[in-house]
């Protein structure tokens, strides 16, 4: 841009979050041997998004783990992830948008954020996640090869079953979520 427009001042300004608001809450992470597992993504809910295979992926975790999915966003597909949810049998909220200055909260009460989106950009609820410090799941879309070395995030194919995997794989292995937790923030800060 900078040979295009030679004779304009460019400036870079890239997607920030306050770490001192997004910062992690002072717990212990859970084992998950018989405590509820609570999920949350914060997403428009629209194709893009992939929330549909989200709620199936934890569908087919449902019989060995206590799992509770949380939605922080709004859009065209609500009532139908809603109804997804019931038939599915899968324990979901969705609350409607969030003052920024209240979203952390939603952020402290999670365990897992969960990102499963065919197509993004640089997602200001990821980049608030990791400043959370949570151990995040995201989807294989063009971009996520910033994190090829799985250091601060774990990605995950796009299909249900691709997903309940690593979700498995975040449950199971304590040391992981906390190495993603760790990692994460430190690549915010």
């Amino acid at each position: 841009l900078k040979e295009k427009y030679s004779g304009i001042r460019l400036f870079s300004i890239p997607n920030g979050v306050d770490i001192s608001k997004f910062k992690p809450k002072r717990s212990t992470m859970k084992q998950f041997n018989n405590e509820i597992m609570n999920i949350l993504s914060v997403a428009r809910l629209e194709k893009q998004k992939n929330l549909k295979s989200l709620i199936k992926a934890i569908a087919i975790l449902k019989s060995k783990y206590r799992i509770h999915l949380k939605i922080v966003g709004w859009g065209k597909l609500k009532l139908q992830l809603i109804k997804l949810a019931k038939e599915l049998k899968v324990s979901l909220k969705i609350i409607n948008r969030v003052p920024y200055d209240k979203i952390v909260k939603y952020y402290h009460q999670t365990d897992i954020f969960c990102l499963p989106s065919f197509l993004e950009g640089q997602p200001k609820s990821l980049l608030e996640a990791m400043a959370c410090g949570l151990p995040c799941l995201v989807g294989k879309y063009a971009g996520s090869e910033e994190f090829k070395d799985k250091k601060e995030v774990l990605i995950s194919g796009f299909k249900a079953e691709e997903i309940s995997k690593k979700l498995i794989q975040l449950i199971k292995d304590k040391d992981l979520r906390k190495r993603l937790s760790k990692n994460a923030r430190k690549k915010i800060e």
